[in-house]
């Protein structure tokens, strides 16, 4: 068995909106305003956002035997 090669195919738009709301709340409970409420949760989605990526496997294998 070898590695097979991925390619990036977008986020997860659900997980990201469940992640800013959960920002936007606690921001909500900390005593900001709506405008920094905001500002926080837009921060915080475009520090973490990348833990929402999704990738799909391609055809080709990267060092070794094609997986079935």
């Amino acid at each position: 068995m070898g590695f097979v090669q991925t390619k990036f195919a977008g986020y997860d738009n659900v997980g990201l909106q469940g992640f800013y709301d959960g920002e936007f709340q606690n921001a909500k409970e900390l005593g900001y305003s709506d405008q920094e409420v905001h500002k926080h949760a837009a921060f915080m989605v475009d520090f973490y956002g990348h833990q929402f990526r999704r990738y799909v496997p391609t055809d080709q294998p990267v060092g070794g035997v094609q997986q079935k």
